[in-house]
């Protein structure tokens, strides 16, 4: 058998590899969904799971830096008709307030171990998105800002971690236009689109100080099939409310589960 010599050389350029980075797998939607619900509770197997997928994934906030993120459910569409009341296709808008929307978010947060404080612990500083009504049409595109502070809705100082929900009253607030004019029908709140704007605007600014946020936002609205049967505003309007707070309650799920993968909780 012939003798073949073989020398160690050094490797010039890696190839990319298959698995994805620390910052794609802390992204990334689908991998958290598939994580097993046995072990989202669980911070340990979390940190084990990141670090099968990315060596020091599993490192705590101070050492990953600040992070932003939406958790998307429910489309966040709410339409607004000219007029009172609904007739045949026109249904009523229907909104979950924000104080409504921070109890349910502090209840989850609290059963996965997450204090979040009142409004104003955590304030950041910068350049912000203004939200446009759309008349007629959903979608809200890039475009002017407004330069302030936002106080975020709740924040664990603990654990460096804090949340904004999208409300009607924020997209009313940082709005260029009004929410209604005379020659168009209708009018919408795009709390999905606001609050990837948000998202967008706080990762381009990150601080290290300001930690990981989640962006939460009224899932919007389902629409209501009555087949002929007479159904009251208040019957639509309990039917609506049941919608919303199911997606936010998955909304801010995934949010925490989101931070369990990171070894935060």
């Amino acid at each position: 058998m012939k003798k073949v010599r073989m020398e160690v050389c050094k490797v010039q350029r890696y190839r990319l590899p298959g698995y994805p980075s620390k910052v794609r797998a802390m992204d990334c939607q689908r991998l958290l969904a598939s994580t097993p619900t046995r072990w989202k509770g669980s911070p340990v197997l979390c940190a084990a799971l990141a670090l099968m997928v990315s060596a020091g994934m599993s490192g705590c906030a101070k050492q990953s830096g600040g992070r932003v993120r939406l958790f998307a459910r429910g489309d966040g569409i709410v339409r607004v008709y000219v007029g009172e009341g609904w007739v045949g296709m026109i249904q009523p808008p229907a909104f979950l307030s924000e104080q409504e929307a921070r109890q349910i978010i502090r209840e989850e947060a609290e059963a996965r171990g997450v204090h979040f404080g009142a409004e104003g612990t955590k304030t950041l500083s910068g350049y912000f998105p203004m939200t446009e009504f759309q008349l007629d049409s959903p979608g809200i595109s890039e475009g002017e800002t407004w330069q302030g502070d936002l106080a975020l809705d709740g924040y664990d100082a603990e654990k460096g971690v804090g949340f904004e929900y999208i409300s009607k009253t924020d997209i009313e607030q940082w709005s260029k236009t009004n929410v209604r004019a005379d020659d168009k029908t209708s009018s919408v709140y795009d709390f999905s689109g606001a609050g990837l704007l948000l998202s967008r605007s706080i990762r381009e600014q990150m601080d290290e100080d300001w930690g990981r946020i989640g962006i939460l936002y009224d899932p919007g609205t389902v629409y209501v099939k009555t087949d002929g049967a007479a159904l009251s505003e208040e019957e639509y309007q309990h039917i609506q409310r049941e919608f919303k707070i199911e997606n936010l309650r998955l909304q801010v799920r995934d949010f925490l589960d989101w931070l369990a993968v990171q070894g935060i909780i």
